[in-house]
């Protein structure tokens, strides 16, 4: 009687740890798709601004007119800055861009021809989101009008082969991203469903006394709502962890990460978690109340 008893109570219970386990790795999944694509847009950030814009400067420049032009440079809007928040500017003289040229081609060329020709340089790097023809043709324009400034170049193709190619992979990326989160919030409509499936008696047996439907599929979606609170964080541990051990093997890939990034990572599979969770829980429930007697069996 006893085993009899037990087996009847697993049988109507709620799956509550199969349910939790189910959606947190589902959820998983989901922030490793989250911190890639966070990763993604950092290595596209860093390798566009990484990318130096060149200012000639006039060969009979003075120290006061080039330090003139370094302050002007400094205070542009459009110029990156460092960790530190400086803009990043790179000054080169001509006497050091002889130096570097020498030891490219392994011959003093300034001994041979009797003189430097190479002009002083400033290099600089714009924000990422000025790395786009429209835009960064108005900032040359702007920027050649400076007075003592000769030249200012920038690699128009390489920046237009980054660009494409950056594209082609978020394009990818969001393809594989929309398809798996599809099927996660598959993954987890069908294991609110099945978990739901042992409660559809209670269901009908609360129907049958009375009970207004919203009344019914109140503590439903209640308990949905925390299942999907608890898988969150459960999610978001296991990311973290996985992350840790992947810093160790893949060291570089910590220059790309911010201490932020896990908190959107909680953010956004809280947002699925809790939403994907109280509507299917909602939806199940629904289901099982328009449902006939014969059909539950």
């Amino acid at each position: 009687m006893l085993n009899r008893s037990l087996a009847q109570k697993r049988i109507g219970s709620y799956p509550y740890l199969s349910v939790l386990i189910n959606i947190s790795l589902a959820l998983t999944i989901t922030g490793i798709l989250v911190l890639l694509w966070l990763y993604a847009q950092a290595f596209s950030t860093k390798t566009q601004e990484n990318i130096e814009v060149e200012l000639y400067l006039r060969r009979d420049i003075s120290s006061k007119e080039r330090l003139s032009i370094q302050q002007s440079l400094a205070q542009k809007n459009f110029i990156a800055q460092d960790a530190k928040g400086k803009a990043r500017i790179r000054f080169v003289s001509k006497e050091e861009a002889a130096k570097l040229l020498t030891q490219e081609v392994g011959k003093d060329f300034v001994q041979i021809i009797g003189q430097n020709p190479l002009p002083d340089v400033f290099y600089i790097n714009l924000k990422q989101e000025y790395y786009q023809k429209s835009r960064i043709e108005p900032i040359k324009a702007e920027l050649e009008a400076i007075e003592g400034v000769i030249e200012v170049g920038y690699k128009e193709r390489y920046v237009l082969e980054i660009q494409r190619n950056l594209r082609i992979i978020s394009l990818i990326f969001i393809c594989f991203a929309v398809a798996y989160f599809v099927a996660a919030i598959v993954l987890i409509n069908n294991a609110i469903r099945l978990a739901l499936f042992s409660q559809r008696f209670l269901i009908r047996s609360m129907q049958l006394v009375g009970a207004t439907a919203d009344f019914i599929k109140r503590p439903f979606v209640i308990r949905a709502f925390w299942q999907g609170l608890i898988s969150a964080a459960i999610a978001t541990t296991l990311v973290v962890l996985l992350m840790q051990i992947v810093f160790v093997w893949i060291a570089d890939l910590e220059v790309l990460h911010q201490s932020y990034y896990y908190l959107y990572v909680f953010l956004v599979l809280l947002l699925v978690g809790i939403s994907v969770n109280v509507a299917s829980a909602y939806w199940v429930c629904g289901k099982y109340l328009k449902m006939s007697l014969d059909d539950l069996y």
